[in-house]
């Protein structure tokens, strides 16, 4: 018994040692070995990227450091000024931070990361890309019609060994978890290159208005600025901001004058009409209804040529009524107007408005109304710039495009698909061409013509009814492609508030017409 209560006793002495050892540190010392602390050192959302692959949305970078505690990390940033107190308190509790540093900067225990900013201080596109709310989701253009995809957001985050209070263990391996080259991405159909001699020359000629360029042959939209901009980086700044700037004029409806007169003109020659002669004598009396032409004095004899040149009203309210209300409203159709237009997720055109057909083959003054672009006609400059390109393409008609493809995380791609079909016959699209290049040769158009190449175009000056301040408003127009012969862009001026086509727009077209010309080609 004596030896048995023995052998107990020093079973229970040995489970004593072996617990006073655990309590004097080998138990902790395990638990310091499998904790550990993470620093989040960025968290980054999808890409807009432009027709090329080049960043929209992420263009600027800055640098950003998660930063061990060593030494030689706290002595460099000691160095660098106050602004890295609050830091340096962190590292010297032994914990991890993250700081923005120079691009140069290097220390015993910092990564550095290179990471992107998801506006610029002046953000290209900012009508079209849109903006973000204070949790980081999409609600306005680009970024609201591509939350899901672009929310989908890749975290950068260095992962330290830890004692169980978060001090760092010294000499310990760190990991870094996440990869900005797995992001989804949206590919629009913007180039970056146009878009900014856009944004440039409209900011140095325009207080309020629109430019779309598209392409030639595919509609898609290489630049869309819409005048005032504003800044995704302080949407509170702009809230109240001077003329409206988060209406994307781009997309909404406008009265749209003589640009209109081009409908009229394919109207008539797909119908067989033609050109006809007629007298302008400054004014032209529908349904017991005045409708003056611009130039008061008359234009005199005017044949289809003369008159789009001239833009004169009297023929084509003479024109529009030998065509008929139902041919003009059937292509109307045929180039989609008076329908919204979806370039992209969450980037969507007003459908503007047509004048019902009854009205146009039943009341005279409607008719001569719609003739020459007047009366309950609104379109947008999107719907213009659409018009101009079916006729510069042959009389293809693409509804316009703003998106290329999108690439989720998982690297599936889906391709956006927009409508073509045939709007008019080829001979009718080059008949209306060669037209828009005597407008600019020779008519209301010639401060369109540029020095780098040949163009045609139409201009208008479109009446609102509107009165501020006792000023009446107009908007003014001006649509065209460049090179006459071989057209590869069309670009569609609006003034919102303008004088005229020919002062206000004209010769911001030509700007970019050779500004593009020269730049690329």
């Amino acid at each position: 018994m004596i030896a048995v209560l023995t052998a107990i006793m020093m079973m229970f002495a040995a489970a004593a040692v072996r617990m006073g050892s655990y309590a004097a540190g080998g138990y902790i010392r395990t638990d310091l070995v499998s904790a550990t602390v993470s620093v989040e050192v960025a968290s980054v959302r999808g890409q807009i990227l432009d027709c090329r692959s080049r960043p929209i949305t992420g263009a600027q970078v800055r640098f950003m450091a998660a930063i061990a505690p060593t030494n030689d990390a706290m002595q460099k940033l000691a160095k660098m000024g106050d602004n890295y107190a609050a830091v340096l308190k962190t590292l010297g509790d032994g914990k991890p931070a993250v700081a923005e540093v120079p691009a140069d900067f290097a220390a015993e225990g910092a990564y550095v990361f290179e990471i992107p900013q998801r506006y610029a201080e002046v953000q290209t596109a900012a009508h079209a890309v849109g903006y973000l709310d204070s949790a980081g989701n999409g609600i306005y253009g680009l970024e609201a019609g591509y939350d899901q995809l672009l929310g989908g957001y890749e975290t950068i985050k260095v992962t330290y060994p830890a004692d169980a209070s978060g001090r760092v263990l010294s000499g310990a391996e760190s990991t870094v978890s996440g990869d900005l080259q797995a992001r989804s991405q949206l590919v629009t159909t913007i180039d970056t290159d146009i878009q900014r001699i856009v944004e440039q020359i409209t900011s140095e000629s325009m207080t309020t208005g629109a430019v779309i360029v598209s392409e030639v042959g595919s509609g898609k939209i290489r630049a869309m600025c819409s005048v005032p901009s504003f800044s995704p980086n302080n949407i509170a700044a702009d809230i109240n901001g001077d003329n409206s700037p988060f209406l994307n004029r781009t997309l909404a409806a406008y009265n749209v004058g003589s640009v209109f007169k081009l409908c009229v003109c394919a109207a008539a020659l797909e119908a067989g009409v033609g050109s006809i002669d007629y007298t302008c004598t400054g004014s032209i009396t529908v349904g017991g209804n005045v409708f003056n032409c611009h130039n008061h004095a008359g234009h005199g004899a005017q044949d289809l040529i003369s008159a789009l040149s001239n833009s004169c009203n009297p023929y084509f309210v003479t024109l529009g009524k030998l065509v008929g209300g139902d041919r003009i409203i059937d292509m109307c159709f045929a180039l989609r107007f008076g329908r919204q237009k979806q370039l992209a997720a969450g980037v969507v055109s007003s459908g503007g408005q047509l004048p019902e057909r009854a009205a146009v083959t039943g009341q005279p003054a409607a008719l001569a109304n719609l003739s020459f672009g007047q009366g309950e006609l609104l379109l947008s400059p999107i719907d213009i710039a659409a018009m101009t390109e079916a006729i510069a393409n042959g009389g293809e008609y693409h509804t316009p495009s703003l998106v290329e493809y999108t690439v989720d995380k998982n690297g599936s791609k889906s391709v956006w698909k927009s409508e073509t079909h045939t709007a008019m016959s080829s001979q009718t699209a080059a008949e209306i061409r060669e037209m828009m290049c005597s407008v600019v040769s020779s008519g209301t158009g010639r401060a369109a013509m540029p020095d780098n190449c040949t163009a045609g175009g139409k201009t208008a000056t479109a009446e609102t009814g509107w009165m501020i301040d006792g000023k009446i408003i107009d908007n003014s127009w001006f649509t065209g492609f460049f090179p006459a012969d071989e057209p590869k862009y069309v670009v569609t001026v609006m003034v919102d508030g303008g004088t005229s086509g020919s002062v206000d727009c004209a010769p911001v077209f030509k700007r970019i017409a050779d500004m593009i010309c020269e730049k690329i080609g």
